[in-house]
């Protein structure tokens, strides 16, 4: 176990690092082509970022502008760009925005938290919510409720959740005159408005992973059912409710958590989303607004930080197996 925790470790360590080379190829080399109004020259790099980052009134002075490239350290060669931002990551310093000039640290310190709360909040609806239905429709195969489960389980994967939510404060607001509120607040500091603002976007992200965990649970059920241990089971008497809730359920969700790792992605793209669309202050908002400003900085330390979520995730969720199947042995 120690063995397979360390090796494991250092994968994890290598895929971040490969994330930061990507993200910075993308950034530096790439990004550069399209913000720039006229054909790219390497060696003028600085220069054609200066027209996107600086401030217009304060393109005419040289100084103001190398402060404002220098703070970011992008006014040194590529590669020392990378050595520069590498070496502040192994400092535990993300820098700071071009833009707003505060630390990404002092940041991500009120983000983070209502991001990781959306997340984890509506994996957790989705899984309290979906396993169990997954379940019923394989035990109740072909029959009404497997169908009407299915039906919906099809339909919330077939249409976008921002475009459910879209429809829902529309036709809410003309029917009921009723509107999301958006005033937030931490949950420590008024835990009533903090709940009235954050139901709706849990539910909405919840229905992506929650419609994936329906069929998934669903599949893998049928196929446990028809295993030779679950007709042993039954034949020594044990009450169907045991059988499929002890042996059944136990058996099927070994597949449901390997795919809890791969519905991360799906909900911080939610995050993203609905962050946006309800203006709660998570790392969503603050990424999207530095991507419309081509904050470098900032781009490149939440790539860094989503990427560190899912690979911690993954590894939590490899983890698990042991825990939910004793058989499986890490050697």
């Amino acid at each position: 176990m120690t063995t397979y925790i360390i090796r494991r470790g250092l994968l994890t360590l290598v895929s971040i690092w490969m994330v930061t080379v990507i993200i910075f190829l993308l950034l530096h080399v790439i990004g550069p082509f399209f913000i720039s109004d006229r054909s790219f020259n390497p060696d003028d790099w600085t220069e054609s970022i200066s027209y996107f980052l600086v401030p217009e009134e304060q393109l005419a002075d040289p100084v103001m502008v190398k402060q404002t490239l220098a703070r970011a350290g992008l006014d040194k060669p590529i590669l020392e760009r990378y050595g520069f931002w590498l070496g502040q990551l192994l400092q535990g310093d993300l820098g700071s925005s071009v833009i707003s000039e505060r630390g990404i640290w002092d940041e991500l310190k009120w983000r983070l938290p209502v991001s990781i709360e959306l997340g984890v909040v509506a994996i957790i609806v989705a899984a309290f919510v979906a396993v169990p239905l997954g379940a019923l429709t394989a035990v109740k195969q072909d029959t009404a409720p497997d169908y009407i489960v299915r039906g919906y389980a099809i339909a919330l994967s077939a249409f976008p959740n921002f475009w459910i939510a879209t429809l829902i404060v529309e036709y809410a607001s003309k029917w009921w005159r009723w509107a999301p509120d958006i005033r937030f607040e931490h949950f420590w500091v008024d835990p009533m408005q903090h709940l009235s603002v954050m139901w709706l976007p849990v539910l909405l992200i919840a229905l992506a992973p929650g419609s994936v965990f329906v069929r998934y649970m669903r599949a893998t059920m049928l196929e446990v059912l028809r295993q030779d241990f679950i007709r042993t089971a039954r034949s020594k008497g044990l009450q169907e409710f045991s059988v499929i809730v002890k042996h059944a359920m136990r058996n099927a969700m070994i597949p449901v958590i390997t795919l809890l790792g791969l519905v991360v992605p799906i909900v911080i793209a939610g995050n993203v989303i609905f962050e946006r669309f309800f203006t709660l202050p998570g790392m969503g908002k603050y990424i999207v607004d530095a991507v419309g400003d081509f904050d470098i900085p900032v781009i490149q330390s939440m790539v860094l930080v989503f990427a560190l979520i899912i690979s911690f995730t993954n590894f939590l969720v490899d983890l698990s197996y042991a825990w939910i199947d004793p058989r499986i042995k890490y050697s």
